[in-house]
Order: C-alpha cells, then structure tokens, then sequence
C-alpha cells in the first residue's frame, strides 16, 4: 500500500514542499557525485554533498516559519509538537551527513555503524510513530 502525499507528510511531519525540496537536492547532489566519479574534478565530499546540507537549513528555516505560524493562530501544543519532531528529524540527518562525509574524507577514524546510528535512532522514531498512529 502507498501513502498519499497527506499522509506522508502527516507521518513524517514534513510538508510536500519539503519533500520535494529534498528530491530536488539529492537530484542536484547526485548530479555533483556523478560528476566527481566520471571526471577528473577535485571536488570534495563536503562540496559534492552540499545541496543537501543546503537543504537542511533551508528545511530548518522552513520548519521555523511554520512554528511562528501555527502559534499565531492558536494552535501552540502542535506548532510545538511538530517543531520538536522536525527539528530533531533535521538535525539528526545533519549529523548523519556530516559524519558521512568527514568518515569519506577520512578526517577521523570513525566506523560506519558510528555513521549509521543518526540513521536507526530515526527509523526507531518513525517506528514508535508508526505505533502511535
């Protein structure tokens, strides 16, 4: 079964235009990774995955503005709730890149189960959200 454009949105607390903004900025990153496979570019990881940490701070900024919104027409225990659960789904996925691409980099020793945890703590909330619906 597939969910609908409202019930994704719904259970990952993210609009369809957020989605969409992160379609567009793996596009555009896979776009930059493809580059600095097939040619002889020196881009580095941190420039070649810079769409996506473009859109985490553009999905941050994006999440205040609804913040703001939803508390200026009454609704504060939902602004809030939804504020908390994207922040924290944006920052974890912000430390996930950010720790893929210093362990490409090989700017620490680092495992890639250190890389992933950011990962399975989301899936884990998405799960207790799962149960919660």
């Amino acid at each position: 079964m597939f969910y609908s454009w409202h019930e994704l949105s719904r259970f990952i607390y993210a609009t369809p235009f957020e989605i969409f903004l992160f379609l567009l900025s793996l596009a555009a990153s896979s776009l930059l990774l493809t580059v600095k496979l097939l040619t002889a570019a020196s881009l580095s990881w941190w420039t070649t995955l810079s769409p996506v940490f473009l859109f985490d701070a553009a999905s941050a900024y994006f999440c205040v503005i609804i913040l703001i919104r939803q508390y200026q027409t009454g609704a504060f225990r939902a602004a809030l709730l939804r504020a908390f659960f994207s922040l924290k789904r944006i920052s974890l996925l912000f430390v996930f890149k950010l720790l893929l691409c210093a362990k490409l980099d090989d700017h620490y020793s680092i495992n890639y189960s250190e890389v992933f945890l950011p990962l399975f703590y989301i899936a884990f909330l998405l799960m207790v959200r799962a149960f919660r619906l």
